[in-house]
This record gives C-alpha cells, structure tokens and sequence, in this order.
C-alpha cells in the first residue's frame, strides 16, 4: 500500500507541477513577445557597433531569422506542453505515448539547438571578436535572445 500511495504522490505532484508550469496566463504570447524585446536590443545593438553596412544588414538579416526560430521553437514546445497535460489527464495514456512526446520534445529542443549554433557562427563569422564581445556586454538582458527561450 505505501508504494502505491508514493506513487500517487508524486503524480499529483508531477501534474500540479506541470500545470503551474504550462498554465501561465499566456505563455505562448509571453514568449513571443520577450523574444521580440530581444530582438529589438539586439538590432540597435548591431547597428550601433557594426561600422561597415553590409556587414550590419547582414548580421541584421541573421538576427531575424533568429527570431523567427525563437518564436516558432517556442510555439511548437508550448504545444507540445499543452499536449503533455493532455496525456496527463487522459487516463487512456501509455508510456509509449509519453515516450513518443518526450522523443519529439527533444527532437525540438536539438533542432532549436543546431539552427541557433549555425545562426550563431555565422553572426560571429561577421563580426570581429571585439565587436562580438562588444554585442554581447551590452547588457545581460540581451542575452536573452541567446538562451532563454
């Protein structure tokens, strides 16, 4: 009997969790617009530090295909959390279901990863190391765009 009350314990906890988690009050428009925030600072940023025109409309360029992965990483994850509470409630659920989200989950999270590095060196191919150093001490809060989704 106390294994199975553990066990019921820490799914109500585990659904509690989650719940709070995903069950902001918008977070699908949260996210979009701090990734909009960050977007904005980081093209004054580059116009600011990138002398040369060409290289600032390309890096202008870069940064907004960044935000367009940052925003469409963030709507597909927060469906896919919008799913897990789905699974969840549904008392039909498998683990192969959990597992099949959970595998698509981190396909998303290594597609986010790979397209952001590959955005990443091509910004930094563009720049000097002390403009890079320069675009990313601005202030903390433009680091934002770079890992806080």
């Amino acid at each position: 009997m106390k294994p199975l009350y553990n066990f019921l314990r820490y799914c109500l906890l585990f659904a509690s969790l989650v719940t709070a988690t995903a069950c902001r009050h918008n977070p699908a428009r949260a996210r979009e617009q701090r990734v909009m925030e960050s977007a904005a600072e980081l093209d004054a940023v580059l116009t600011q530090v990138i002398p040369d025109s060409d290289r600032r409309n390309n890096l202008l360029t870069l940064a907004d295909q960044l935000e367009l992965v940052l925003k469409t990483s963030a709507l597909d994850l927060l469906e896919m959390e919008v799913e897990q509470q789905n699974l969840i409630r549904d008392y039909q659920s498998t683990k192969k279901d959990f597992e099949d989200l959970g595998n698509r989950m981190q396909a998303q999270r290594t597609k986010l990863t790979n397209d952001f590095l590959e955005l990443r060196q091509k910004m930094t191919s563009l720049t000097t190391d002390a403009e890079w150093e320069e675009i990313t001490s601005r202030d903390e809060a433009l680091l934002k765009i770079w890992g806080n989704n």
